[in-house]
């Protein structure tokens, strides 16, 4: 496709799921393009531009030069790694949305990636990071912030099956480890308090997760669609469970919820269809619509808690004071 020289603006999701758009072409003067313009577009393995005032396309990445900002990155099978150029500070939404690409290169001058820039990236293996750069750092290929205590992005693509979380990591990304169908064992570290949300969604060969007992909150679908995860010990020191966190767990069998507990959020053991048995402890104040949905034949083992009781009994769940 080539847009004709008068065209100005590209708006955002212009181009959404031109799923066989190969090649375009954009006017040398356009002064503005939106962001995910090209969201979901697979095959595009070539974007073109003549060098002007306000957009070129670098080392097969669309640049945004006025604000400094990477916007999309062509989707060539044959380039296995893309360095994002010096001066550049933002990633985009979705910018390496489906790349096939193996390894990412992050810059010095590199102050914000955004949520979801490195989309379905299923053949990724590893991110490196200028060694000056103020805000980032890989640590054995894996994404984090500088002072390491943030875990970003675990590479989609990395071979590994068993990954141990650095000592000072204290807090798991939004989407950190989305997708990562190669690992199945993670060793968290004692300082982590936050898993964020769908933080492990889609980790199809996890089995089981024993999280530390300094962990705080577990975000909203963390856990969704572990289809092999059969247990989970959850923190003592946990005090909300997010909406959908266990969805579609189809392996998990029992659960214990630790006493702090106070939420369980809206779906969130929905359709885990093998939960037989889930002990829940006398904090808990608030379950949402359809805890337990599809999960047929669980009993729940209530101690000291009323509210659970009129809970289970309006919705016809069988339970247990203990």
């Amino acid at each position: 496709l080539v847009l004709p020289e008068n065209v100005k603006t590209v708006y955002p999701k212009a181009f959404l799921n031109c799923i066989k758009l190969c090649s375009i072409t954009l006017p040398k003067e356009v002064k503005n393009i939106g962001v995910c313009a090209f969201g979901g577009c697979s095959s595009l393995v070539k974007i073109q531009i003549s060098e002007g005032q306000y957009y070129s396309v670098i080392d097969g990445v669309l640049i945004d030069k006025i604000n400094k900002r990477a916007l999309r990155v062509e989707n060539d099978v044959n380039k296995q790694k893309v360095n994002i150029v010096n001066g550049v500070s933002i990633l985009c939404k979705k910018a390496f949305d489906r790349s096939p690409v193996k390894c990412i290169g992050l810059p010095t001058t590199m102050e914000c990636i955004e949520e979801n820039a490195f989309y379905l990236t299923n053949n990724l293996e590893k991110f490196e990071v200028d060694a000056k750069n103020v805000n980032y750092r890989a640590v054995d290929g894996v994404l984090h912030n500088k002072a390491v205590s943030v875990l970003i992005k675990y590479p989609q693509g990395k071979k590994d099956i068993g990954y141990y979380l650095e000592d000072t990591v204290e807090e798991i990304g939004m989407q950190a480890f989305s997708c990562a169908v190669n690992i199945q064992t993670i060793t968290f570290a004692s300082s982590l308090k936050k898993i964020g949300d769908r933080a492990f969604e889609y980790c199809t060969n996890i089995e089981n997760v024993m999280l530390p007992g300094n962990v705080e909150i577990i975000g909203d679908r963390a856990f969704q669609n572990c289809e092999k995860m059969r247990s989970v010990m959850l923190s003592r020191n946990i005090q909300e469970i997010g909406d959908c966190a266990f969805l579609n767990c189809v392996s998990l069998e029992t659960i214990s919820i630790p006493r702090n507990v106070n939420k369980i959020g809206n779906l969130a053991f929905a359709h885990c269809n093998k939960l037989k048995t889930i002990t829940v402890q006398d904090n808990v104040s608030f379950v949402g619509d359809g805890a337990f949905i599809g999960c047929d034949g669980v009993e729940v083992m209530i101690k000291n808690n009323p509210y659970m009781e009129t809970y289970c009994h309006s919705r016809g769940i069988k339970f247990t004071k203990i």
